[in-house]
C-alpha cells in the first residue's frame, strides 16, 4: 500500500512540473485563433494577457467574442482580469519595464489597447481619447 502512495505521489509531481509559472509567457502563436493570442498568463494575480490586432479595441462583439474565450479557457478561483496589448513586445506590467529601463510609460500605454474584469464586469478601452467612450459594462 505505502508502495503504491509513493508511486502516485511520485505520478502526480512529475506532472506538476509541466504545468506554467505563475507568469510563464508564451511565444507561440495559435494559429486556429484568428482574434487574439495568449501571449502571458499570471495566475497569482489572475491575469490573462492577449494581443490583438489594435484596430478591434471598439469593436466591442468582438471583445466580447475574446473574453468569452479566455474566460473559458482559463478558471481562476476568483476573478479574471484580461489585458489586451497591440504587440507581444508590450505584454506585461508597467513596473516591469520601468524598472528595467527598456520601455517608457507613453510606449507602454499607447500599445496597451484595454483590460476587462470579470468581478465588476468593466471593460476599459485605451488609449482614453475625449473622442470615443471608454468605459463599457457586459452582461
Amino acid at each position: 500500500m505505502r508502495a503504491t502512495q509513493i508511486i502516485l505521489l511520485a505520478f502526480y509531481l512529475i506532472s506538476c512540473g509541466d504545468n506554467p509559472k505563475p507568469t510563464e509567457i508564451f511565444e507561440k502563436i495559435d494559429a486556429n485563433n484568428l482574434l487574439f493570442t495568449v501571449a502571458r498568463i499570471d495566475t497569482i494575480n489572475q491575469r490573462v494577457f492577449v494581443v490583438i490586432d489594435s484596430v478591434m479595441i471598439d469593436d466591442i462583439d468582438k471583445i466580447k467574442t475574446i473574453i468569452k474565450q479566455v474566460d473559458d479557457s482559463y478558471e481562476f478561483q476568483y476573478d479574471l482580469n484580461v489585458s489586451l496589448f497591440s504587440n507581444i513586445k508590450y505584454v506585461g506590467y508597467k513596473d516591469e519595464f520601468e524598472d528595467k529601463g527598456v520601455l517608457s510609460a507613453k510606449e507602454f500605454f499607447q500599445n496597451y489597447l484595454g483590460e476587462y474584469n470579470r468581478h465588476t464586469k468593466t471593460y476599459w478601452a485605451y488609449p482614453a481619447l475625449p473622442t470615443k467612450k471608454v468605459k463599457y459594462i457586459f452582461d
